[in-house]
């Protein structure tokens, strides 16, 4: 970073000898000035570029507006927009605001104004273990960035062939015209790799099922070793250790660890799927792809990251079991969990058709293998109903309902006593329906081992069964069939009312150019009506059958598991694409008997009464 800052300081203390003229024309590899004085020898290494709009030439609107840069490993590209004399001719500004954390939408078909303010963030788009964006040192108030590759980086990309960061430069002149004039930059990256379930030592967030961890807590951090991963058709599975570590074996994934006995082995060919082909140069990351017809076995297998010193840091394990067993009160007996066990962290993946049960000793006072007495405490308490949840990156677990992180149809948590153990059965449904409430979708239980003479107990250790539910449809605004739990309680006017047979009818109002997205829940059996609902609906006041298009022309209606889906993020509150009306649309569910059991409105009236407005930003 220290050599880029000199270099950039060098090369805009010579571009003010040229002040007033096109500060910079690129070329890759190679930058020159305007009057043709080549740069590179003097200050820059030939795998980088400078793209500047620093004064009246280069915000031309006539000029080039749009620029792309494909960096290999160990290229950069300096971006700057404006510099302090600019401000007496307009305003300039970066795009996006955020640069260092969003980038803008790559997309060729939409109007370049409408582009230039639709964002996401750049954890969405790509995963990295090394800054690609940053800021170098800004000696003339030029709005500057610097994107790299740094040789030795590893890039995991939602779009692994064409992924790229987008940022925009706006002008808008003082002339009393206000013209406002986009100039863009799309930096593309070459040899990615896929985005990817996996585990990691580090702490980059590289894979998709990256959770946060909590750095005031010790044990988390120093003992998070075991990291599990439920195999699904065509997915990316990877192991990642951090500089100074290395696979093991070296040839995983060709040769795996058994779980069994822990052993290297012949990892089945049948496990993965050949035509997935990637350049395998570093020795800190490992990637295949399970084949689309799935792992049909009862199979676990894995690799791990070790250190200088061989020891384990951190253990893939790939596993595809429907049924799970933590035996807690087995492993005392064996005594595998003693007083100088530090963390044991189990991770399972809650989907449909996932049992995993949890057996812990019934009596708090044990005894363990080594006749060494301790004392053991299941957190929370009432396992049936709390569970530890992170309620974001930075703070630590807290004690609360499962139902504030996660809402379902088809999941239960069974307690039964046998003997001198207790056993939790936390069950899925094949036909189960998972809905996540919070982004960081999992559920702890920890139970504490804790030693020592009276008064002076110390905690000894923590078994912790992390539950991460895969959710199977989008937290949305809307209702449907007795499901109001599975849907945002604000922003949505919602009215339930006891039918004549016992049954519940459910009727919502929704604001269509509002809220984002919206749902609608029809039971599997029952009838919709319209059947393409949200691709066509009906007009409340004649009942004709209407597309959605005509009063919404940019929403979306997305396929859904059991939840019907509108999109309507892209739309903006007064946009003059939308056909406002008094009326509303709506779509019904249908019982086998004929019977309405949830009607949902969406209305888009300029008059929008009592009705909240701040869903578009939650969603």
């Amino acid at each position: 970073m220290k050599n880029f800052q000199r270099r950039i300081q060098l090369v805009v203390s010579l571009a003010t000898l040229f002040y007033g003229q096109s500060l910079f024309h690129v070329h890759h590899g190679l930058v020159v000035d305007a009057a043709g004085l080549s740069l590179s020898n003097t200050s820059l290494i030939a795998d980088e570029t400078i793209i500047a709009y620093a004064n009246e030439v280069d915000i031309n609107p006539d000029g080039d507006n749009f620029k792309e840069v494909v960096l290999k490993r160990g290229q950069s590209v300096i971006y700057g927009c404006g510099a302090a004399g600019m401000r007496r001719m307009g305003d300039i500004t970066m795009l996006p605001s955020k640069p260092q954390l969003f980038s803008l939408i790559d997309d060729s078909t939409a109007d370049v104004k409408d582009r230039a303010k639709r964002t996401l963030a750049h954890h969405f788009l790509y995963r990295s273990d090394m800054q690609l964006v940053g800021r170098p040192h800004d000696p003339l108030h030029i709005d500057q960035l610097l994107i790299q590759y740094p040789k030795d980086a590893i890039i995991m990309a939602k779009r692994p062939e064409n992924f790229s960061l987008n940022f925009g430069c706006k002008f808008v002149s003082k002339d009393g015209k206000a013209t406002e004039i986009y100039k863009w930059l799309k930096v593309t990256f070459r040899d990615v790799y896929p985005m990817a379930y996996g585990c990691e030592s580090g702490f980059n967030q590289l894979f998709l099922n990256s959770a946060p961890l909590s750095p005031s807590n010790y044990f988390r951090i120093k003992y998070h070793i075991n990291c599990y991963v439920d195999p699904k058709p065509g997915m990316f599975i990877g192991i990642y250790c951090q500089p100074g570590e290395k696979v093991h074996p070296p040839n995983c994934l060709s040769k795996t660890v058994s779980q069994s006995d822990l052993k290297v082995v012949k990892f089945d060919e049948k496990n993965f799927d050949p035509s997935f082909k990637y350049d395998n140069k570093s020795d800190r990351l490992r990637l295949f792809r399970v084949p689309k017809e799935g792992i049909n076995e009862n199979v676990e297998f894995g690799c791990s990251c070790q250190d200088s010193g061989k020891w384990v840091t951190k253990m893939l394990i790939v596993s595809n079991k429907k049924d799970e067993v933590i035996d807690i009160s087995r492993l005392i007996k064996l005594g595998d969990i003693t007083e100088r066990t530090r963390l044991r962290r189990y991770v399972q993946i809650m989907r449909p058709g996932k049992t995993v049960k949890m057996v812990v000793p019934a009596d708090e006072d044990i005894t363990l293998h080594n006749e060494t007495p301790a004392t053991a405490y299941l957190i929370p308490e009432n396992v049936q109903v709390d569970a530890l949840i992170n309620m974001d990156s930075n703070q630590d677990r807290a004690e609360m309902p499962l139902r504030e992180l996660v809402a379902t149809r088809g999941f239960s948590v069974d307690k039964h006593q046998k003997h001198d153990m207790i056993e939790y059965t936390f069950a899925c449904a094949s036909d189960a329906i998972i809905v996540l409430k919070k982004t960081i979708a999992a559920a702890t239980y920890d139970w504490e081992l804790w030693t020592g003479v009276e008064g002076k107990m110390g905690l000894s250790g923590i078994v912790a069964i992390e539950l991460n539910f895969v959710p199977t449809d989008p937290f949305t605004y809307g209702c449907g069939v007795d499901s109001r739990d599975l849907f945002h309680s604000d922003a949505t006017k919602v009215s339930e009312l006891k039918t004549e047979d016992g049954g519940l009818f459910t009727e919502c109002y929704v604001s269509g150019d509002i809220v984002s997205p919206i749902g609608f829940y029809c039971p599997s059996g029952y009838t919709l009506d319209p059947p393409d609902c949200f691709t066509r609906m009906k007009l409340a006041s004649t009942g004709e059958t209407v597309p959605i298009s005509a009063y919404l022309p940019e929403a979306r209606a997305l396929p859904g598991n059991n939840i019907r889906v509108l999109d309507t993020s892209i739309m903006k509150s007064g946009n003059d694409s939308v056909k406002y009306s008094d009326d509303t649309l709506l779509c019904k569910c249908i019982d086998k008997d004929g019977v309405d059991r949830a009607v949902i409105h969406i209305h888009f009236s300029e008059e929008r009464g009592e009705m909240s407005t701040h869903g578009k930003d939650a969603a």
